[in-house]
């Protein structure tokens, strides 16, 4: 086991930054470019771009989850990871400058022609083209959590707390320039090759850790001689009997957790931009404010998981509660904020009230983080594996969650709909409550601040 090495540490994370500024930019400006291919849609495209998105994100950490064991140099593959995301975003940026309309309408005619609908044709062309460089940015994670713990010498669980965390606030600027600036300003095929260089830096960054593992690994190697077998199983048989056992419905009640807080998350995202819509009239600023501020939000409790002594239990109960006071809070503030009441070209003072009176509705964002950090926090061992189970998971959840909240949730009233969701989070408090080991339930159910996890010995 390597010495712990904070520069290391942080050196990684710098990357991890980076990997997820250009992972928003990617996924803003796909969202823009594939309108042409989905017919012109705002809203199917924006659907199907962040399902997809979410999708290839999830299947690529539950992947590399079943898999990390079996990695023999997980910091390399991070590097490599890097620079193949260099190259497909490069190629996608490539093949949406071209001019492809004609080809588009022909596709549709055939789909109409042949009886089959639009919005499958849409979710395929989608698929095909985004799902590699969404798979590839899934297994970031995982193989960042198995570098930092079996290369770097990591073995305070907070640390996977600090990779989401600055993962997602690396998001949040990427979604911000995006939006705000990059397209406006430079374009779709500028704003992706900009992501890519994001990307090749962040390879560049991880190449000098991945160096000082590598000469860390030859110095530990060559005092302890020829290293023997890891006595772990990692033979294909053993991967497919893990996904297996999951199918079979043998998931840890950590996972099933993460999955309903995903479920449960991005529904609520999907509410926010529904309810702001209706509350401070449907800009294109009020769906680059509710991403921004739901991630920012998020990341901040994500990064107060490892700080906080409130258990587990707590957090659930008071995330229910948050939601269901929101159409309470929303019926005060929509009057305020409603058309007329402001100069019609007022757009300043709009903005202003948004950025005031939007504020509130993320409060519970913020518990979803630290649920998130805290959860992910109480069972790990293996980090490449458990994190990419979890987050693999979460996601799963999170595409559901989109799905459902965007199909079924948008015909509910939006005040029906919040209690929904806190009913929802109530239900999950008994999946915790349930657990067969008592030093997990609600009273004692939350991590120490400096909790030690089972290191992995190659």
């Amino acid at each position: 086991m390597a010495p712990p090495s904070r520069l290391g540490i942080l050196v990684l994370m710098s990357a991890l930054f980076l990997s997820g500024a250009a992972g928003l930019v990617n996924q803003v400006v796909w969202q823009r470019a594939l309108k042409l291919f989905l017919g012109g849609s705002e809203t199917i495209s924006a659907l199907v771009v962040v399902l997809v998105f979410m999708l290839g994100l999830g299947l690529g950490s539950l992947f590399l989850g079943f898999r990390v064991r079996r990695i023999e140099d997980p910091c390399r593959l991070l590097v490599i990871t890097e620079i193949a995301l260099v190259i497909v975003n490069l190629l996608i940026a490539w093949i949406l400058s071209y001019d492809v309309s004609a080809s588009v309408y022909a596709v549709q005619r055939f789909a109409v022609s042949a009886g089959i609908p639009l919005r499958l044709v849409y979710a395929v062309s989608a698929l095909l083209i985004l799902f590699v460089p969404c798979f590839l940015m899934g297994i970031t994670l995982p193989l960042a959590s198995e570098t930092c713990q079996r290369q770097l010498g990591a073995v305070s669980s907070s640390v996977v707390d600090g990779l989401f965390a600055i993962n997602t606030v690396g998001a949040v600027l990427g979604a911000y320039t995006s939006g705000f600036y990059l397209l406006p300003y430079v374009g779709q095929r500028a704003a992706l090759v900009g992501a890519a260089g994001c990307n090749a830096t962040a390879a560049l960054v991880l190449t000098t850790v991945w160096l000082r593992v590598r000469r860390g690994a030859s110095i530990e190697a060559g005092n302890r001689g020829v290293a023997g077998s890891s006595g772990l199983d990692v033979t294909e048989s053993s991967v497919w009997r893990s996904v297996l056992s999951m199918l079979h419905g043998r998931i840890r009640r950590e996972e099933l957790i993460g999955l309903l807080l995903g479920f449960l998350s991005l529904g609520y995202e999907m509410y926010l931009i529904r309810l702001l819509a209706l509350a401070h009239r449907p800009r294109p600023y009020t769906f680059s404010f509710v991403i921004c501020t739901y991630l920012l939000t998020w990341s901040v409790g994500v990064a107060l998981a490892s700080r906080l002594k409130i258990r587990i239990g707590f957090h659930l109960i008071v995330a229910a509660l948050l939601i269901a006071c929101v159409p309470y809070y929303q019926g005060l503030v929509r009057p305020v904020l409603a058309p007329g009441f402001f100069a019609p070209n007022s757009v300043g003072l709009w903005k202003f009230g948004l950025a005031w009176s939007g504020v509130p509705y993320f409060l519970p964002c913020i518990s979803f983080g630290i649920l998130f950090g805290q959860v992910i926090r109480s069972y790990l061992k293996n980090w490449g594996h458990d994190v990419g189970r979890y987050s693999g998971l979460n996601t799963v959840g999170s595409c559901a969650g989109i799905l459902v909240m965007t199909m079924l949730g948008f015909e509910l009233h939006y005040d029906h709909a919040a209690w929904l969701l806190a009913g929802g989070l109530l239900l999950v408090v008994v999946v915790h409550l349930g657990g067969r080991d008592g030093r997990t339930g609600f009273f004692v159910g939350r991590v120490p601040r400096n909790a030690v996890s089972v290191p992995f010995v190659p």
